[in-house]
């Protein structure tokens, strides 16, 4: 079965985030930066701080281009979102494509709005798959059939990844919102090919 990641795992010691450490080692780096303001006798702490401050945000803070792929910068609000019908999933499934186009060799991120009593048969998809929970509860697990008790619940905020070929299911309870993001040409194989409304 795929693990889910919690909030509660992210709070861990093993969680992959910068921490203070790191922004230690900046402001020491910064401390050691030598301009005309350093050579005066009063110090000025306050320079180090916002050197760190600027170093930091380099840092970590991808760059616009890196994140479009052509340069642009893209903001998008909930309201902003324009939903559709998804071909690929069963009749009632949602889809808002933010980022994309996703049958491209290009980074995607897209929503996908799941109805009440929703189930996804077992599938797989040609590339990794990053599934974030936005709301309601996403059932999510691993094999070749849908098997409801074989899941785990992933509320607001959790994280599933799913690596490419992974044949996997899902189930909802209540409408569900989660967003998906990877890097196309995105395609979606059901492991049995009744179950693909594309062929119904």
């Amino acid at each position: 079965m795929a693990r889910g990641v919690t909030e509660d795992d992210l709070k861990g010691k093993n969680a992959q985030f910068v921490n203070s450490e790191f922004f230690a080692e900046k402001v020491a780096a910064a401390d050691k930066v030598v301009s005309p303001l350093t050579k005066r006798r009063t110090s000025m702490p306050q320079l180090a701080t916002l050197a760190a401050i600027a170093i930091a945000l380099v840092t970590l803070t991808p760059t616009a281009g890196s994140a479009q792929g052509h340069g642009d910068h893209l903001m998008v609000a909930p309201a902003d979102l324009k939903w559709a019908d998804v071909p690929s999933l069963p009749p009632g499934a949602k889809i808002a494509v933010i980022e994309g186009p996703m049958n491209e060799a290009k980074p995607f991120t897209m929503r996908l709005r799941l109805p009440a009593d929703y189930r996804i048969p077992a599938h797989f998809h040609s590339a990794i798959e990053h599934v974030t929970v936005i709301s309601g509860t996403f059932n999510m697990g691993t094999g070749e059939k849908l098997d409801a008790k074989a899941t785990q619940a992933l509320g607001p905020g959790s994280v599933a990844i799913m690596q490419a070929g992974t044949r996997h299911f899902a189930w909802t309870k209540d409408e569900t919102v989660v967003q998906v993001h990877g890097v196309g040409p995105w395609t979606v194989t059901y492991v049995n090919p009744a179950d693909d409304p594309r062929k119904k």
